[in-house]
């Protein structure tokens, strides 16, 4: 895997663990020359993925529509920085970045590209990875692993590969 695409919040949430997970992620994506693709904001979990990466000197791509392009919004420090026209161009170009898929914890606007992205995936419109997160308390992956795994065994006709991101280790497994 060479880029992954991560959907989480512009907000950093009700729990440090979000932040620490973050973090944690983005210090392994570095760490293994994994380049991150995400909406390009320097706020919340986005800018708390993005500064890690970058601090341990991993390469970022953020995607941000143009009027979301606003100088204390967008992250300044970014490898490669996207100005496309409109939301839906944003997540077509993530998706299409991306090798790998992820959602860390978010609001309405997270899990509505995730959802996107595992409905395009489901019916072989895009071929990725499908990731997920491991921090307590419950996070958006959490709250929608019981119900999305089942659904990818059941309605998705090829296998898909998941990553586990636990802690310091990324890994591929399966489904």
């Amino acid at each position: 895997m060479q880029a992954l695409t991560v959907y989480c919040g512009s907000y950093s949430g009700n729990h440090r663990c979000y932040v620490e997970a973050a973090q944690r992620l983005g210090t392994c994506l570095a760490e293994r020359k994994i380049t991150l693709v995400y909406g390009g904001a320097q706020v919340g979990l986005m800018g708390a993925l993005a500064d890690s990466v970058l601090g341990a000197g991993g390469d970022v791509v953020g995607i941000i529509p143009k009027p979301l392009n606003q100088a204390n919004l967008v992250h300044q420090g970014l490898t490669r920085l996207e100005v496309v026209d409109s939301i839906q161009q944003r997540k077509s170009r993530m998706l299409e970045l991306g090798d790998g898929l992820m959602a860390l914890p978010g609001g309405f606007g997270t899990l509505e590209e995730l959802f996107e992205a595992l409905g395009l995936v489901s019916i072989e419109v895009a071929s990725k990875a499908l990731c997920r997160s491991q921090c307590q308390p419950a996070t958006t992956t959490h709250c929608c692993r019981s119900w999305i795994k089942p659904q990818i065994k059941s309605f998705c006709r090829r296998p898909i590969a998941i990553c586990c991101f636990k802690l310091q280790h990324l890994k591929i497994c399966s489904l």
